[in-house]
C-alpha cells in the first residue's frame, strides 16, 4: 500500500509497503509504474496525494530555481568569456590600447586593426585623400546618430572626428 508521496531533487517519490518491508520508487505525477518485480501486481491509477498542491507549488518553485541557476550560469560563462577577450586584447595591444579596445573606443595612435577590432565592423566607407602631411586613409563610421571619421597617416590613427546629425 502506499504510505506516502514526496518531492525529492525534483522527482515525485512514493513509499510503498508490501510484505517484504517498505520501498521507496520514482512515480510519474499521475500515475505509478508496474511494479511486479517488487511483489506488487497491477498499476495503480490516480495517485493524488493530499497535499498534491503543495507538491505542486514545490515542484513550481524548484523549476524556477533550476531556471534561475541556469541564468546565473550563463551569465559567469559570458563575464569569464568578456574577461578572457579583455586579457587577450591586453596581451595583444598593451594595458592602455588593450582596455580602450575592449570598451570600443578608439584612440590616437592606434593602428588601423586596432580602430576596426574596437568599433566591432568595418568603415561604412573609405578612401584616401592628399593632405598637408601626404596621403592620409579616411575610415568613415556612423555609429548611433554620429558620423565618426578616422584619418590615418602610414596606418596609424592621428585625427577622430565625431559629427551628431
Amino acid at each position: 500500500s502506499c504510505k506516502d508521496i514526496f518531492l525529492r531533487d525534483g522527482n515525485l517519490i512514493g513509499v510503498f509497503e508490501n510484505e517484504q518491508g517498505e520501498i521507496t520508487i520514482k512515480l510519474d505525477m499521475y500515475k505509478c509504474h508496474r511494479f511486479d518485480r517488487i511483489g506488487y501486481k497491477g498499476e495503480v491509477n490516480g495517485i493524488y496525494p493530499k497535499n498534491y498542491e503543495t507538491l505542486r507549488e514545490n515542484e513550481i518553485k524548484l523549476e524556477q530555481a533550476q531556471k534561475e541557476t541556469l541564468v546565473q550560469k550563463q551569465k559567469r560563462e559570458k563575464e569569464l568569456a568578456k574577461e578572457k577577450r579583455r586579457k587577450e586584447l591586453v596581451a595583444k595591444y598593451g594595458d592602455n590600447f588593450g582596455n580602450l579596445i575592449f570598451n570600443g573606443k578608439v584612440a590616437i595612435g592606434m593602428t588601423k586593426e586596432m580602430c576596426r577590432e574596437a568599433v566591432g565592423y568595418y568603415p561604412t566607407s573609405q578612401y584616401k585623400a592628399t593632405t598637408a602631411r601626404g596621403e592620409s586613409e579616411i575610415w568613415v563610421y556612423h555609429v548611433t546618430n554620429t558620423k565618426m571619421t578616422l584619418y590615418f597617416d602610414d596606418g596609424i590613427l592621428y585625427l577622430i572626428e565625431n559629427k551628431r546629425y
